[in-house]
C-alpha cells in the first residue's frame, strides 16, 4: 500500500486536480493508495473541497486548528501512518499546490522496494530542474541547499528542504522510536532540513531521484514567507555551529 501524506493550507484550487492527477498516477502503477490530507487551519474552502472528493476518491483529512505550521502537520501524518500502515508499506510525502513532478512517483516508490530507507526527489541533482519560480527565490533556495550541504557535512545529499520524499514504514517507525516520538521540532518549512539531518545521521540508506518542480502549475501564490523562513534557517545553523 502506497500512502500519500500532503499538508495543506488555504490550497482550495489545487487540491482537485491534484487528488485527479494522484489518482492516475498510482493506478498507472498498479498499487493500492490512501491519501491523508493535513488541512493546517485553512480559512478558504479547503476543507469542504477534501470532504466533498472523499466520495469519490480514498482520503483522510486530519486538522490542526488554528493554523501551526506545516512542521506539525507533518509530524501528525507521520504519526498517523505509523499507527495505521505496517510493513512493507510506503510513505510519499508531497507538495499540495500541484507543483510536484508526479512521473517521479514510481521511481520514489521503487527507491523503497529495492532497499532503501527513505528517497529524496532533488531538483539539484543532475537532470532536476526548477521551472517557473522567481529569481529570488530560486537564488535563495539554491543558497540555502549549498549552505546545508556545508554545515552540516552531507556531501551527498542536493536537495534539502523538498517536501517531495518517499520513506518506509519501517524507517519511520524507528526514528519515531528513537527520538521518543518527537524527531520534529521546528514548525515551519525547515523542518524537512531538520528530518532530513536526522534521517542521515541515524545512518539511514537512501537515494536521490532527480525531478523538477514546476511552480507555473501552481494556482493562487505560495505560502512560504521568505523572511521567516530565512530567520529559521539561521536560527537552525546557529544551533548546529555553537
Amino acid at each position: 500500500m502506497i500512502y500519500l501524506l500532503i499538508p495543506v493550507y488555504n490550497e482550495e484550487q489545487n487540491i482537485p486536480p491534484l487528488v485527479s492527477a494522484l489518482d492516475r498516477a498510482i493506478k498507472d502503477m498498479g498499487e493500492n493508495y490512501r491519501l491523508i490530507f493535513v488541512n493546517d487551519g485553512s480559512v478558504d474552502g479547503t476543507p469542504g473541497v477534501i470532504q466533498k472528493l472523499k466520495d469519490d476518491f480514498p482520503i483522510e483529512m486530519l486538522e490542526n486548528s488554528p493554523n501551526q505550521g506545516v512542521g506539525v502537520s507533518f509530524d501528525k501524518g507521520f504519526k498517523h501512518f505509523i499507527q495505521t500502515a505496517g510493513p512493507g508499506d510506503i510513505l510519499i510525502t508531497l507538495e499540495g499546490d500541484n507543483t510536484a513532478d508526479l512521473g517521479t512517483l514510481p521511481k520514489l516508490a521503487a527507491a523503497i522496494r529495492n532497499g532503501n530507507d527513505f528517497a529524496l526527489a532533488s531538483v539539484y541533482s543532475k537532470e532536476g530542474e526548477v521551472v517557473g519560480t522567481t529569481p529570488l527565490r530560486l537564488f535563495l533556495s539554491f543558497t540555502a541547499n549549498v549552505l546545508c550541504k556545508l554545515i552540516f557535512r552531507m556531501p551527498k545529499v542536493n536537495t534539502f528542504s523538498s517536501f517531495y520524499r518517499s520513506y518506509s514504514y519501517e524507517a519511520m517507525r524507528k526514528l519515531y522510536e528513537k527520538f521518543d516520538n518527537r524527531p520534529i521540532a521546528e514548525r515551519g518549512y525547515i523542518c524537512m532540513v531538520e528530518l532530513l539531518i536526522k534521517l542521515y545521521r541515524s545512518g539511514y540508506k537512501f537515494a536521490e531521484i532527480p525531478t523538477c518542480l514546476n511552480s507555473q502549475k501552481r494556482l493562487g501564490m505560495s505560502k512560504m514567507k521568505i523572511m521567516q523562513t530565512i530567520q529559521a534557517y539561521f536560527r537552525l545553523f546557529a544551533k548546529h555551529l555553537l
